[in-house]
């Protein structure tokens, strides 16, 4: 019972995080067009440490270079690609594709390395996310799911690709972490080694960047969103991460482009598509046939396996 109500409380934590980060997309694509994504990246990533290091710094458990050089690796990958494509694609879209594609990545990655032989369930799962991520990178590319036209549409998609991966690759790399004593608060604190440098050079060679009229009120924005949107949702995401396995936190993440389809109607620059709802619909479906497969499998037994 306590193991079904740990999980339980990781699937509530993954799903807010979820929610706060589609807010905080829609935010950024809507209010903070004038800043370069790095920038954005860097003001995230910058404060993190500052908020972690102190309390948590020092408090790591086993070391293991191998899975901190995998999250920072990933994580640089995922996010400066992601806020990249942000320009160029629907957040809904971006969202869809990035984390549609994540669960069946993970299974790929785990049948590679360890051999596991995915269930028939999570199999359909899998490939019914991928199905509505095809409808969702048909609509990007016809161009229903650009804020800026559709010469950027496969430079976009491509862009989502790299930071999917490091998506898959952030989760793996986590719950490795976790499993050697790391403290949520710990992982955060160690994760920025390669992004804000790589962040930090970007900026400095953007001539864009030194062009900002930067107002109070843009500073304001940034701050508002950067920590509502990116940063307080990861606490909550590697929260969620040390509750539950690495398939069920993506599982829960491919619902992100639901909720920012829906907040998309506050924005001004985005029209809701029907072949973009199409896509959203078909994930919804199959997101809640793992919610109702998982739940019959851990009810089938005391001892569910282990996800590796």
């Amino acid at each position: 019972m306590g193991s079904n109500n740990r999980a339980t409380t990781g699937r509530a934590l993954v799903m807010v995080a979820v929610f706060m980060m589609a807010a905080g997309k829609v935010a950024y694509g809507t209010l903070l067009t004038a800043v370069p994504s790095q920038i954005y990246v860097l003001f995230c990533f910058g404060v993190m440490p500052l908020l972690f290091w102190p309390r948590y710094g020092r408090r790591v458990g086993t070391m293991s270079w191998r899975p901190i050089l995998m999250l920072n690796l990933s994580t640089a990958l995922c996010f400066l690609f992601f806020f990249y494509a942000l320009k160029l694609i629907e957040p809904a879209v971006a969202g869809a594709v990035q984390f549609g594609v994540g669960p069946g990545l993970s299974m790929l990655i785990l049948f590679l390395v360890s051999g596991i032989v995915p269930g028939r369930a999570r199999v359909a799962v899998c490939l019914g996310l991928l199905a509505g991520c095809s409808i969702l990178a048909a609509s990007a590319v016809q161009g229903s799911g650009f804020a800026v036209g559709t010469s950027g549409g496969w430079t976009g998609l491509v862009a989502i690709l790299l930071s999917a991966t490091g998506s898959v690759l952030i989760t793996f790399a986590s719950k490795a972490l976790n499993d050697r004593g790391w403290p949520s608060g710990a992982i955060l604190a160690h994760r920025c080694y390669l992004i804000v440098p790589i962040a930090v050079v970007l900026t400095v060679l953007d001539e864009k960047a030194w062009l900002i009229d930067w107002t109070p009120r843009l500073m304001l924005i940034l701050a508002a969103v950067g920590l509502l949107g990116t940063v307080i949702p990861m606490v909550f995401l590697q929260m969620g991460i040390e509750r539950t396995d690495p398939h069920t936190v993506l599982v829960m993440m491919a619902a992100m482009p639901i909720f920012t389809f829906a907040l998309e109607g506050f924005s001004p620059l985005y029209v809701w598509s029907p072949l973009t709802a199409a896509g959203l619909c078909v994930i919804a479906l199959f997101i809640a046939l793992d919610v109702v497969s998982t739940r019959g499998h851990t009810s089938a037994g005391p001892n569910p396996a282990k996800e590796v």
